[in-house]
């Protein structure tokens, strides 16, 4: 078996849970309301680390649609459904812009007419639907509040003049910026906050029936015969102790217990393979980090999880 492949293939498998689809329905709806009524209806995804943004970014481009070369009566025409682009540490209009023209293919003649229209042209050329803006803490959260107020003028008047779906995602930012500017926060009506998930002693719990999926997915890949469960009381109390609900972190100690296994080659997977994952990740989340969750009892994970 080639582990590297299965390793990547595992990393692939998504398991659309109530806030993730509620985020892609979200951002579906804004986009919707934003072609249909012709005024911009745009949406923020916040989200600590690890909540699961990229992800629904990166579900977003796919839906959406990937970029194509189509014909037209003009000529060859990059088609772009989809814009996505990571804000950089230091943001101005002018890098802003810059990185724009970049994904957009375009380059920049300031003999011409101006970057602005530039932008404006090739995203009606491009055939854009939706445009995200990730990492938006960078900008929110530093930097000089002149500078900010400025930036945020130019985003409302591309979406002005665009009419195409904005999607401001990051970490929590301070949309203090945004809010008293009441043009630009009447543009954004969805907004959306990730959390990390909650659990729930319930075994028809979101939280058990997802590791359960995932426990599922394990084994077809694997070619494993375990008797180890992930849904069960033990192993999902565990894991939560461990992850704090992270997904990133869930990730990580999935992908480091099947490593383990596939490289022993036995067609198991063992509490012992999530014992010795966990003692090499630093997981931010993690609940009572000197403790194993993996080493000690059900009924102590309980006690610590309750508390």
């Amino acid at each position: 078996m080639d582990i590297t492949a299965t390793l990547k293939e595992f990393k692939t498998f998504t398991i659309l849970h109530s806030q993730y689809q509620n985020a892609i329905d979200t951002v579906l709806t804004s986009m919707e309301s934003t072609e249909e009524c012709g005024d911009p209806s745009c949406a923020m995804l916040m989200g600590e680390s690890g909540t699961g943004k990229s992800s629904i970014c990166k579900r977003l481009e796919q839906l959406i649609g990937p970029p194509t070369c189509m014909l037209k009566p003009h000529g060859m025409v990059n088609i772009l459904p989809c814009l996505y682009l990571e804000l950089p540490a230091r943001l101005t209009i002018n890098t802003v812009a810059a990185a724009m023209l970049d994904k957009l293919k375009i380059l920049s003649d300031s003999k011409a007419i101006s970057v602005h229209e530039q932008i404006l042209t090739a995203l009606k050329t491009r055939e854009t639907r939706l445009v995200i803006l990730d990492e938006f803490q960078n900008f929110a959260n530093k930097g000089a509040a002149k500078t900010k107020a400025e930036t945020c003028g130019w985003i409302k008047y591309l979406l002005n003049q665009s009419k195409i779906t904005f999607l401001l995602s990051g970490e929590p930012f301070d949309k203090a910026i945004i809010d008293p500017l009441k043009q630009l926060s009447a543009r954004y009506p969805y907004r959306i906050e990730l959390t990390n998930l909650a659990y729930s002693a319930d075994p028809q719990s979101e939280f058990r029936t997802m590791l359960g999926l995932f426990s599922a997915e394990i084994e077809r890949l694997g070619g494993f015969q375990s008797d180890l469960f992930l849904g069960d009381e033990h192993m999902s109390a565990a894991l939560y102790m461990g992850s704090g609900g992270n997904m990133r972190s869930i990730r990580r100690l999935l992908h480091g217990a099947f490593k383990r296994a596939l490289k022993r080659g036995d067609g198991m997977l063992t509490n012992e393979d999530f014992s010795n994952a966990i003692k090499v990740l630093h997981l931010p989340d993690r609940i009572q980090r000197k403790t194993n969750p993996f080493l000690i009892s059900t009924q102590e994970i309980m006690r610590v999880i309750s508390r």
